[in-house]
Order: structure tokens, then C-alpha cells, then sequence
């Protein structure tokens, strides 16, 4: 096992053992899921439910990589046929289970590797969860696994973005910020030519400038519309918070028609 997985089985488990001893019930732990948070992050998780729920939607199939505690499969479940989620932690999939969703099979598997029959998904999906992964080898795996034409639906934290940067920079600034030993984030142009070598782009749109911070200072959310206007503005939007990004596996039958 190389140590890139073992940092993240070991950081997933630190993670669940404060879940498990938070005193106010299993999945009201803001403080421990960063994407449960109250308040703004709400704000910014319901923009990516939208968009998630816009894309999978009458899906038969789907696959969450990096499932965590399991609360994006259970956004999208009543929309789709059967969603498989995984998460390189055991700790963390045992804990996901118990939100006993019937058409949600979470398991303990390594996306660079999942042990799926070829071509079996409709559509993959992930929140922030590349810039997590030795993404050649989880690019491939995950082309394998779709089936052709399937889809590839993601949110990345943005590199260019100043307070990701500042997070993700340094060892020490991982640590301080809560993240994981290995995490970065990508600047847009090199995560195309990532993701170019084993799909077709649709879509790499900046978004998200409403930083949870916002919501202490305006609790009534009448900034967020500024926000928003944040993300239209050309080369403003390029250091906004995340990347949402959506490719396909091309179809070969199709294109040797179009050939």
C-alpha cells in the first residue's frame, strides 16, 4: 500500500473517531463534515446538490468516489436507480452505512483500483475529492469503470483562488487548515489536459466566491447575489473557490459513425 493511501485511511479514521464521540448524534456533527457545516457552507453546498442533481438525474447506475459520511449519494438517491459509494476509509464507510438509504451500497474500496467490471457505471461523481488521488492512475480507472458516453461529474478547490493556495501550500498549512497530508487543488488548464487524455470536456466553469466566512458578517444572505455576480465577471471568476467540471467518455460507436 503506497503511503498516499495510507494518510488518507489513517485521516479518515481520525475523522470518524471524532464522529463517533460527537455528543450531539451521528450525522449532526457540522463541525467534523466539513460540507454539514451551518450557516454559508449551506449556501455553497445546495449550488453543487444543484448541479449534481441536474446531471445524474434518471441515471441507472452512479458511483461516488470519496463518498465520506455519505450525504452527497443521499442528495441524489431518489433521483437515480442505485448509487455505489466508496471511501478508502473503512471507519469512515461503516459510519456511512448507518444512514440506511435502501438504493446506496457503500463500501471500502481504492478508486485507483475498485475491483468493478468494466463499463458498468452511467455516470461517476465526486466533491472535492481529485485533488485527493494519484490522478493518472485514478483517471484511468475511472474511464475503465464508466460505461462509453458515461459521465464525469466533479467540484475541485481552485488553485488560483488565495485562500486555497494558502491552504494547500505547505505541509504545515495542511495540517493548520484540517486537511489531509497529500491534498492540493489544480489550476483549471492543467487539470484539462489531466482529464483530456481519457475524456471529452463539456464543462470547466469557475464558481463559488461565497466563503462561509460570509455568513457570519451577512446572516440574512443579501450578499450572496454580489457573490454571484463575482463568478460572471471575466478573469475575476478565475480565482473564485472551486471548478465544476463535467466530461464523457467518448462513445466509440458514435464516433466512428461521425468518422
Amino acid at each position: 500500500m503506497d503511503s498516499r493511501i495510507e494518510n488518507e485511511i489513517a485521516f479518515g479514521k481520525a475523522l470518524a473517531d471524532r464522529l463517533r464521540n460527537n455528543q450531539s448524534g451521528l450525522f449532526d456533527a457540522g463541525a467534523i463534515d466539513y460540507w454539514e457545516k451551518p450557516g454559508a457552507q449551506q449556501v455553497r453546498r445546495q449550488k453543487r446538490v444543484e448541479r449534481l442533481r441536474s446531471l445524474l438525474a434518471g441515471a441507472d447506475r452512479c458511483l461516488e468516489i470519496g463518498c465520506g459520511f455519505g450525504s452527497w449519494s443521499a442528495e441524489v438517491s431518489d433521483i437515480v436507480g442505485h448509487v455505489d459509494a466508496i471511501d478508502v476509509s473503512p471507519d469512515i464507510v461503516e459510519l456511512a452505512k448507518q444512514r440506511n438509504v435502501p438504493n446506496i451500497t457503500f463500501s471500502a474500496r481504492d478508486v485507483h483500483d475498485t475491483g468493478f467490471p468494466a463499463e458498468t457505471f452511467d455516470r461517476v461523481f465526486c466533491i472535492s475529492v481529485l485533488h485527493h488521488l494519484d490522478m493518472p492512475r485514478a483517471l484511468a480507472e475511472i474511464h475503465r469503470i464508466l460505461k462509453p458516453g458515461g459521465m464525469l461529474v466533479a467540484s475541485e478547490p481552485n488553485m488560483l483562488n488565495p485562500q486555497v493556495a494558502l491552504e494547500r501550500s505547505t505541509p504545515m498549512t495542511r495540517r493548520m487548515f484540517g486537511n489531509s497530508p497529500d491534498e492540493t487543488a489544480f489550476v483549471r488548464w492543467r487539470l484539462a489536459k489531466l482529464l483530456e487524455r481519457h475524456f471529452s470536456i463539456e464543462k470547466m466553469e469557475n464558481f463559488d466566491f461565497y466563503h462561509p466566512v460570509i455568513g457570519k458578517i451577512d446572516p440574512s444572505g443579501r450578499l450572496e447575489k454580489i457573490v454571484d455576480f463575482f463568478e460572471r465577471v471575466p478573469g475575476l471568476k478565475e480565482i473564485s473557490g472551486s471548478i465544476f467540471i463535467v466530461c464523457r467518455k467518448p462513445d466509440q460507436a458514435h464516433a466512428a459513425e461521425a468518422a
